[in-house]
């Protein structure tokens, strides 16, 4: 009797397993990092460190699964977790949880919930020849410029079928408390439009954060387009953003633009970016102006190792201040 259990048993599991799938995935990188920073006086500071959170990608380690229901339609879950090279803790204010959503997909598209990655993220990963790295100098249109709200939790995204090369997304999430006498918290509205068509993409997005009765509302925007020509990727994208105190007044406004291209010499594969950006934190001030680039290489040893190296610069024009970050170490993906 209990062989047939365990037959029985051994059975199903076989069946339930042929039905869908699970995949473990991650990005383990680590290497050394040097910061410099010259502020207006031309004092230079330099820092150097092990740089742990990864410089060419972020760590990560997530899983991820589908399941084929049948007619078309499919169901699949990703959760990812930030970590450290050196073990010493993960990464990010949510507990290192970096997705976690469910999707249900099939003819008309598909939908997610949980967090996940917003549809102006999206775009602006797409949109830069470095991928979005974490290197904190050299960009304008992404990190330290108007593009910086990368995930957002609580979010519902729906994603349409592609026709006629147009490809559309719509997300919102809530995420609040109302006492019965205020409500607070935050709400989120974002959507893309993307057009495709051979070596030609261009696509807009954006990204509202409504802070409920408090100060922080927020107002993303992002526009490029990438095109292929040979080996050769060209990359261009300008985005805008706002910010507003609680009675919904401007406090601050970036616009930045940025251009780059993607090259790949044998095993070797290279990228350069410039742009330009302003910054106006008062309203009626003059506007802060800075340019940035960045250029990097990493040598796939293989499709999952390589060894890189990357800097970038940014220089505010104003004041004669200029940040430097160099980045060399290893990248693992599997």
């Amino acid at each position: 009797m209990k062989k047939t259990l365990i037959a029985i048993a051994a059975l199903a599991a076989t069946s339930a397993f042929a039905q869908s799938s699970v995949t473990l995935y991650g990005v383990m990188n680590g290497g050394v990092n040097q910061v410099k920073s010259t502020n207006a006086a031309g004092v230079t500071t330099t820092t150097s460190a092990n740089n742990a959170a990864g410089a060419w990608a972020s760590n990560r380690l997530g899983f991820t699964g589908t399941e084929d229901l049948g007619g078309g339609m499919k169901a699949a879950f990703t959760y990812e977790l930030g970590m450290n090279a050196d073990g010493t803790g993960d990464l990010g204010a949510t507990g290192g949880v970096r997705q976690s959503h469910v999707t249900l997909s099939g003819g008309m598209g598909s939908i997610n919930f949980g967090r996940q990655y917003n549809p102006a993220f999206l775009l602006n990963i797409a949109f830069d020849a470095g991928a979005a790295n974490n290197l904190s100098a050299g960009r304008t249109v992404y990190g330290n410029g108007p593009i910086t709200t990368a995930r957002s939790s609580g979010l519902a995204t729906y994603t349409s079928p592609t026709m006629g090369g147009f490809t559309a997304k719509l997300a919102s999430g809530t995420n609040t408390v109302d006492n019965g006498t205020t409500e607070t918290g935050t709400k989120v509205m974002g959507g893309s439009v993307a057009y495709a068509n051979g070596p030609l993409m261009v696509a807009y997005g954006f990204h509202n954060i409504n802070a409920v009765n408090a100060a922080g509302d927020k107002d993303e925007a992002i526009l490029g387009a990438t095109y292929k020509m040979g080996a050769a990727t060209l990359l261009a994208s300008t985005g805008t953003s706002k910010t507003k105190d609680a009675a919904g007044a401007q406090t601050v406004k970036k616009a930045a633009t940025q251009v780059g291209v993607k090259y790949p010499f044998g095993k070797v594969d290279t990228f350069l970016t410039y742009g330009t950006a302003t910054d106006n934190t008062i309203v009626g001030s003059a506007d802060v102006k800075s340019t940035a680039y960045q250029a990097g290489a990493i040598y796939n040893f293989s499709k999952r190792t390589g060894a890189y190296a990357a800097y970038g610069q940014n220089k505010n024009e104003t004041g004669s201040v200029k940040n430097s970050e160099l980045a060399v170490g290893v990248r693992h993906s599997f």
